[in-house]
């Protein structure tokens, strides 16, 4: 299971937001990926199964708003016209990843990472 809690910042992703998670390889190669629901606060639980032909390494984890430019979008959909407002400064736009070490072979009934991302 991969989760989020909700943003303190009020992104405002509205009501039919998903968020894509993806499981890389050291390479940055997606290796499989899932859609899930996503609140309009940005909090979401995602189940994320591991393909059986993992060897054992260490991968990445990304979660990232599905379809939506998530440094400069969310100020669009916050209702400003131009979708710019100088007050509001984007935080980072790096790609939020968390590690996933593979220590043996994965079994068919490995839910995959778990913890907030």
């Amino acid at each position: 299971m991969v989760e989020a809690p909700d943003a303190s910042c009020d992104p405002r992703y509205g009501h039919n937001a998903q968020v894509e998670v993806r499981l890389l390889d050291a390479n940055q190669h997606q290796l499989t990926r899932v859609l899930a629901p996503m609140n309009d606060a940005g909090g979401f639980s995602a189940r994320m199964t591991l393909p059986q032909s993992l060897a054992p390494g260490v991968y990445l984890v990304s979660a990232t708003p599905y379809e939506l430019g998530t440094c400069f979008d969310t100020n669009h959909r916050a209702g400003r016209e131009d979708g710019r407002d100088e007050a509001i400064v984007p935080a980072s736009c790096a790609e939020p990843v968390k590690l996933l070490t593979v220590s043996g072979p994965v079994s068919p009934a490995s839910a995959g990472p778990t913890g907030p991302l």
